[in-house]
């Protein structure tokens, strides 16, 4: 009889193992099936985000509950557990024990805890309860210090998202535009018929252009407030302010155009055209070939050089660089093309055919754009104003976003991101912008997983849950019914993991049914 429970229990020890290496063989069964059917970027590009993700995440969720680690031993509190990850039904990747601490990384990358003697966490593990208080246990400490335990891996976060974007701005300054140097107006392209890559062509909308500002307006100001520098007008995040719009100088005339509510979601839409700002510098149709091997320049195949300036293209005049995007984006694959430019005061001309996906394969002179910035250098002590500034920014822009989407105005199916929705946004951002945008990013984060976690609900899956039954009890001088504490803690992660799921779902909708 001992026998056989004893392979009733090794079987349901196994039972576990077996499916995580089901998950982990089923992903080794699709990158196989990506490589041999041809899909070898997407299975870089996987590897890449979650690669990504999951290093911006491990650092994320160390310093947050080392947090918790170093006030609980500060203390004299007990840590009995700390883990990198969920070790779920006992799974874990290696551990080992110091000094009464088992330290290790489990296998499900969701986060990570701290397990702390005396306290009611997410195992909702109350053995203890049915003993008496002991002085190294969470419960038997004064209301502050277990407050200050509680508060410590959200200040952790905090100080770390600010010490990365503080950085961030160290290493790499700042590029900004001065209003003196936007001479022509704000660049708006006009709407465009571009080919997907699908093979069909479908009409992309400029964000700025949706908003209802046009190629050449002057920008006077936002909600009336002026600006030094075009970057203060032209951040997306400008979108999630409540009343917002802007006040621009057209033909002459002041118009006020008015942020709409739902500008959030047009700007998640998937015919706005992408971009990191609302809108550029307006500038002169001054070119510059690319020179991308993945994506061949029919221009610089036909003898055009950087520094040309484009005049007219067929019949339609040219004055700025915008003209060209708007005229080529109404062609088609392979149209052929008659391009009039100046070279060194000389008028030419050379006719040739469009790329595959419809473009000349030119952008705007590089070093005329670059005469339009003005660098600001910073160094160890001046970095931490714009990198704290940054920093509650974020904190900031998502309050406003929250209110938005409680009031209806922002779809939350649009707006929330779960797991595979960040991974990707990890793998598009450094595409674009490279090692830089990556770390920054990862500040943000850092910033917002602070935010969600001290947000004031009486829901003890959460630290601030747990800082408001704190409060509580320093104010009554009891604690509240622990009744009432589990019925809480319950739904918290009840609410918790339906969140989870809701993303993870949000995420693979806008996969397969963009």
């Amino acid at each position: 009889m001992q026998n056989e429970e004893n392979k009733t229990t090794q079987t349901q020890e196994t039972n576990p193992k077996i499916y995580v290496g089901a998950v982990l063989a089923g992903i080794l069964g699709l990158t196989v099936f990506g490589l041999l059917t041809g899909k070898q970027d997407t299975v870089i590009s996987f590897y890449k985000s979650t690669g990504l993700l999951l290093t911006a995440l491990s650092l994320l969720v160390l310093i947050h509950e080392w947090g918790h680690y170093i006030t609980a031993k500060m203390f004299g509190m007990r840590v009995e557990k700390f883990y990198l990850f969920f070790d779920a039904w006992g799974i874990k990747l290696f551990s080992f024990t110091r000094n009464g601490t088992e330290y290790g990384v489990g296998w499900l990358p969701l986060g990570g805890y701290v397990k702390i003697s005396g306290i009611i966490d997410e195992n909702m593990d109350t053995s203890f309860l049915e003993s008496e208080p002991q002085p190294w246990e969470f419960r038997s400490k004064p209301v502050w210090q277990r407050i200050i335990v509680m508060i410590g891996g959200v200040v952790m976060n905090v100080i770390l998202g600010i010490l990365i974007l503080s950085g961030v701005y160290l290493m790499y300054g700042e590029e900004k535009t001065s209003m003196s140097s936007v001479k022509n107006g704000i660049e708006v392209r006009n709407p465009a018929k571009l080919k997907t890559t699908e093979g069909t062509y479908r009409t992309f909308y400029p964000i700025a252009y949706q908003l209802g500002l046009r190629n050449g307006d002057e920008i006077v100001s936002f909600k009336g407030e002026k600006h030094d520098f075009l970057e203060g007008y032209s951040k997306p995040n400008l979108l999630v302010k409540e009343g917002g719009y802007f006040e621009v100088k057209r033909n002459g005339q002041m118009v006020k155009i008015d942020i709409p509510a739902n500008a959030m979601d047009m700007l998640q839409s998937d015919t706005i055209l992408p971009g990191k700002e609302l809108f550029g510098v307006n500038v002169p149709a001054k070119i510059q070939p690319s020179k991308d091997p993945k994506y061949p320049s029919m221009a610089l195949k036909a003898g055009l050089q950087t520094g040309d300036v484009i005049t007219k293209l067929d019949s339609t005049p040219i004055t700025y660089y915008v003209d060209i995007f708007n005229y080529t984006s109404q062609k088609k694959a392979e149209d052929s093309i008659r391009v009039s430019y100046e070279r060194g005061g000389k008028a030419m001309q050379v006719a040739f055919k469009l790329d595959t996906l419809g473009k000349m394969g030119v952008g705007p002179d590089s070093l005329m754009m670059a005469a339009l910035k003005t660098k600001i250098n910073y160094n160890v002590f001046t970095a931490f104003a714009p990198g704290t500034r940054s920093a509650f920014e974020v904190v900031g822009d998502n309050v406003a976003g929250i209110g938005k989407m409680f009031k209806g105005k922002i779809s939350a199916r649009k707006s929330m991101m779960g797991p595979v929705g960040m991974g990707q946004a990890y793998g598009r951002i450094f595409d674009v912008g490279g090692w830089r945008s990556v770390i920054y990013l990862t500040g943000v984060i850092s910033m917002l997983l602070a935010f969600f976690n001290i947000i004031p609900l009486p829901l003890p899956v959460l630290d601030g849950g747990h800082v408001m039954f704190l409060l509580y009890e320093w104010i009554r001088g009891k604690a509240a019914p622990m009744k009432v504490f589990f019925i809480a803690q319950n739904i918290g992660i009840f609410l918790v993991l339906g969140l989870m799921l809701f993303s993870f779902g949000n995420d693979l909708l806008r996969i397969f049914l963009k």
